[in-house]
Order: structure tokens, then C-alpha cells, then sequence
């Protein structure tokens, strides 16, 4: 049964995620796209590189044997994931990019059903259709004439981009290596992603 903590690790996960939209949005004047998805990672390897420091004869011998798959789950969820929504976020709303986002639940059982095979079953179906729609109702105020109000562009599509990549990593990381435990598995594709992201951080002209 579900006690007071768990209830609070989740809606502090619900905050975290959602502030990430609210946030990007909100300094796109102060920071560029690539400086907060880099600093933002770049600051995540600081404080797990103990980590990496401590368990790096695992982690680096689980890289040998398992580059592909931890490149790919890097890249989709550090290195592209937030680097494309931070660009979305220069030209359209959080409120925009929110309700593109609460698409990710549909996208991975759609994934999950071709790529793993899994049977959709109705309480699925069901569950998703209305957290999308609650997700909507909020934004929307509960005023549907509002979404008349609501104005979408060509950005708009990199924040589709980054919610399909998500969609993807949350799929993926069923294959992530059985011999990495979740704190050398975060460390680890922090730091691939990081390494990814650091050329076209460089390539701004720093």
C-alpha cells in the first residue's frame, strides 16, 4: 500500500516535470537552448560523478559490452530529449507544450505494442484516454472555447520530437544493461549524453 512518502516522491516528480516546461519557457530570453540543456547536465555529472568515480571499472566495462544500447538511451533522454524541447520552448508556450507532451503515455503503449509486443488491453486504453484528457481540461481551464485561443506553430514540432523522443527512451530502457544498478545506469548515460551534447554546445562559439 502507498504511504505519505511515496505519495510526496511523486508529486515532487509531477512538480520537477512540469517546472521544467514552466522554467524553459521562462529564461528562453536569458539562456540559450543549448547553454541550459548543456549546464543543466553538466551540473547532474558534477553531482553524480562520485559515482562514476567510485563504480567507473563497471560502468566502463558495461559500456564495452553494451555501447549501442546506452548511446541510444542517451541520446534520446539526456542529449535530445530537453535540447529539443528548450528549443520548442523559444517560440511557443508552456501551455502548448505541455498538452503536446501529455501525448507521451499514448505514444508508449502505441511503442510498447509494436516494439515489445505487448497486448493493449481496455483498462489501458481507458486509463490514458483520461489522464490526456484531464491533462487537456486543466490547460484549457475547463473552458473549451478556450482552445480556440490556443495559437500553435512550426516549433511546435521539435517539442513533438522531444515528446517521441521520450516516448522511445521509455520504451528502450527495458533493454538497459541487467549489470548496471539505477545509479551507475543514470551516471552512466549522463555521461554519454553530456560527451553527445558537448560539440554542438561548443559549436554556439565558446
Amino acid at each position: 500500500m502507498l504511504n505519505i512518502k511515496t505519495y510526496f516522491l511523486i508529486t515532487l516528480c509531477v512538480l520537477f516535470w512540469s517546472g521544467n516546461f514552466v522554467i524553459g519557457r521562462f529564461i528562453k530570453d536569458d539562456i540559450t537552448p543549448l547553454e541550459l540543456a548543456f549546464f543543466r547536465w553538466f551540473f547532474v555529472f558534477l553531482m553524480i560523478a562520485p559515482i562514476f568515480i567510485i563504480r567507473h571499472k563497471n560502468i566502463l566495462n558495461s559500456i564495452k559490452q553494451n555501447f549501442k544500447i546506452l548511446t541510444v538511451l542517451a541520446v534520446l533522454g539526456i542529449t535530445a530529449f530537453n535540447t529539443l524541447l528548450y528549443f520548442g520552448l523559444t517560440a511557443t508556450t508552456s501551455t502548448n507544450a505541455l498538452i503536446i507532451n501529455s501525448t507521451v503515455p499514448i505514444l508508449v503503449l502505441l511503442m510498447s505494442h509494436f516494439i515489445l509486443k505487448q497486448k493493449i488491453n481496455l483498462y489501458q486504453t481507458v486509463g490514458i484516454l483520461l489522464s490526456t484528457f484531464g491533462v487537456v481540461f486543466l490547460m484549457l481551464k475547463a473552458d473549451i472555447s478556450n482552445i480556440f485561443g490556443l495559437k500553435f506553430n512550426q516549433v511546435d514540432i521539435l517539442v513533438i520530437i522531444s515528446s517521441t523522443a521520450w516516448a522511445l527512451y521509455s520504451v528502450l530502457i527495458k533493454f538497459k544493461p541487467k549489470d548496471l544498478n539505477d545509479f551507475e545506469y543514470f551516471a552512466t548515460i549522463v555521461t554519454i549524453g553530456l560527451i553527445l551534447l558537448s560539440p554542438f554546445y561548443l559549436y554556439q562559439g565558446y
